[in-house]
């Protein structure tokens, strides 16, 4: 896996596994056929000679892509894992999501947070305990301002890795955040609110500013008082 400065753990650590799809990863491969147009019947007649050429092709490619990252040509980087995971072996869920999770540190590096957030997800389809993922969807997911999204992540990371120090800061740090957009989302949508009623209400020669909203705090509720 390729690194950026926000993770430390070894680049080539992801490889250190080798794992038979599980039916959630070989859920994924169906999935994913379907959206790329190819059949499954097409890789379940290859030859496990074939599959294995593949396979190594695909990591040739991987590693083309991180010399490629490590270089800082994201753009070119970004081609060859994406040739990686055209040309990988379904059941080969490992390298599959390590390209994908590669490849959306191209594109965060890029700044295309979007596109970065769907490559975390396709590689969480082949291992949902992928930490690195996880940690890049939900710093993608921040920039977007999807905070509670991202939160959410990184309490699935500390499930994983209790002592991960992004993780835990970023768990220490969100709910706050969260508290603040939706107190400013809350000040918008009323602020929007009062826009329609000042257009509603001036045919009548009235205003909200007739209208005083005021919140009881013990119960959280509000009641409307009217004033000339």
């Amino acid at each position: 896996d390729v690194y950026t400065s926000t993770f430390s753990e070894d680049p080539q650590a992801d490889f250190d596994k080798e794992v038979e799809p599980t039916e959630t990863e070989a859920k994924a491969n169906k999935e994913e056929a379907q959206e790329e147009g190819d059949s499954d019947c097409e890789e379940e007649q290859l030859s496990p000679e074939e599959i294995e050429e593949r396979k190594l092709k695909a990591q040739g490619l991987k590693d083309e892509g991180n010399a490629a990252f490590k270089s800082g040509e994201s753009e070119e980087a970004l081609e060859k894992y994406t040739s990686a995971i055209a040309i990988c072996p379904r059941c080969c869920a490992t390298l599959r999501a390590v390209s994908y999770a590669n490849a959306a540190a191209c594109l965060v590096r890029l700044h295309k947070h979007e596109e970065a957030v769907k490559k975390c997800t396709k590689a969480l389809k082949y291992d949902d305990t992928y930490v690195k993922a996880l940690l890049r969807r939900a710093a993608s997911l921040e920039q977007l301002e999807r905070l509670e999204e991202a939160l959410k992540d990184y309490h699935r990371v500390l499930e994983l890795d209790k002592g991960n120090a992004v993780a835990l800061l970023a768990a220490m740090r969100l709910p706050d955040e969260i508290k603040q957009q939706q107190e400013r989302l809350k000040a918008e949508m009323l602020g929007k609110l009062k826009d329609l009623g000042n257009a509603i209400l001036k045919p009548f020669g009235l205003s909200t500013n007739n209208f005083n909203l005021q919140q009881d705090p013990k119960t959280g509720g509000y009641s409307v008082n009217f004033s000339k």
